[in-house]
């Protein structure tokens, strides 16, 4: 039943105050009851009629200004909604870094990320006020102010920290994380891995590791410390690192690589990698370097 006919059979007697209440609600009811309450009293049946007529214009009218009320913080809404949308949408930041290049990214907080050459960030600056998640895609340093949880999505795992210095590198389908400072968890491979400072995690053993060498410090920015990484993803590192090409006809590229190499020097970086796999190397034009089995 309508609240029109609610109100008519009220007005006639033939509904008690609870049952339109009931019907029409606790405060639609009260409102009526008082436009009621401060009309005259009805004399005979032409004024009672009147008084309907006049009553239920007030009450159409009461609906009209309720309905256009509605409209209006409906529309209010949309425009938040749109406003809030727009802003989001600008605060988006992008971050990328070529071969041979590294940037340093500041957050508002404080934290700040060093993403390596050949490497992706991105965050949104406004969500990131609420809730601190990047997404990497490469590899890159981290120095997580304490605070809320900072996440770091990747497309092979997911790492959270609440405050800690750590590094991951994201190449490929593999998955490599460095834990400095603090505790990381690390999610991949559909577990998820506490790593507390001077371990490591990477998803192709899925197990922790300690470091070999810890005698720099590894959160250093001169120093890339790499965790029992592939030979082939150390090489893809040192390409983006230092624009250069390498040729690998002559040797295996099985094993994993353990140890810090300074990010500055490429000779000494390439005598950290290659010598305890027994190859050496030679420069060629167009910044191509062999790499050759050690006499």
């Amino acid at each position: 039943m309508e609240n029109k006919e609610i109100i008519l059979n009220w007005l006639e007697g033939n509904l008690t105050d609870a049952e339109v209440e009931r019907e029409i609600g606790s405060e639609e009811f009260q409102l009526y009851k008082k436009i009621i309450d401060t009309s005259d009293k009805w004399e005979s049946p032409s004024r009672k009629s009147t008084h309907k007529a006049n009553f239920l214009s007030k009450m159409q009218s009461i609906q009209k200004r309720k309905t256009n009320t509605s409209i209006l913080f409906k529309y209010a809404a949309v425009l938040m909604i749109g406003i809030s949308s727009v802003l989001v949408f600008f605060a988006n930041k992008n971050i990328d870094t070529s071969i041979g290049s590294t940037k340093i990214v500041s957050l508002f907080d404080g934290s700040t990320i060093k993403l390596a050459p050949n490497s992706s960030l991105s965050y949104n600056s406004v969500l990131y006020f609420f809730n601190r998640k990047v997404n990497l895609e490469g590899n890159a340093l981290f120095n997580v102010i304490p605070g809320n949880s900072f996440t770091v999505n990747s497309p092979n795992g997911e790492v959270s920290v609440l405050g800690t210095s750590f590094n991951i590198i994201d190449r490929e389908d593999y998955f490599n994380v460095v834990c400095f400072t603090g505790k990381v968890a690390v999610k991949a491979n559909k577990q998820e891995v506490i790593l507390k400072p001077l371990e490591g995690f990477e998803n192709l053993s899925n197990k922790k590791s300690k470091f070999n060498d810890v005698s720099k410090d590894s959160s250093n920015n001169s120093y890339l410390y790499l965790n029992q990484v592939p030979l082939h993803i150390v090489l893809i590192e040192l390409s983006n690192l230092y624009n250069v090409t390498f040729n690998t006809d002559a040797i295996s590229l099985e094993g994993s690589y353990n140890g810090l190499f300074i990010n500055d020097n490429i000779e000494l970086a390439l005598k950290n990698v290659l010598y305890p796999f027994n190859f050496d190397f030679e420069w060629q034009k167009d910044n191509i370097v062999v790499i050759f089995p050690r006499q």
